[in-house]
């Protein structure tokens, strides 16, 4: 839960990349459905770029099925070292849930 001590909360994990090579950015996307606000935002970043903001509404969703949204982009990486963030845009105790992260190589074809 990235609101889970009651504010916007961020993470971000540096990593080895080659400089102008495409990855596969991947995560999985819910919303804590215990509180409001119902529609949970996320800002997602890859480098120095705003990738998206992806938002997830909680509606009928509950703690054992909340709903998981997968998203995949394809991104470059601009340096050696590439900063993946994200950060909760959802004011409150109950934000966007974030699982199955992963950043792979797409190889050439």
């Amino acid at each position: 839960d990235m609101d889970g001590s009651c504010g916007t909360g961020a993470l971000h994990q540096d990593l080895r990349t080659e400089s102008g090579i495409l990855y596969n950015l991947h995560f999985a996307l819910a919303g804590n459905p215990n509180g409001t606000p119902t529609i949970k935002a996320l800002e997602v970043s890859w480098g120095d770029t705003v990738l998206d903001t992806v938002r997830f509404d909680t509606t009928g969703g509950t703690k054992g099925d909340p709903g998981w949204i997968p998203y995949d982009y394809a991104v470059t990486a601009p340096a050696a070292t590439t900063r993946l963030t994200f950060r909760s845009l959802s004011a409150g105790c109950y934000g966007a849930l974030l699982d199955a992260v992963s950043v792979r190589k797409i190889p050439a074809i």
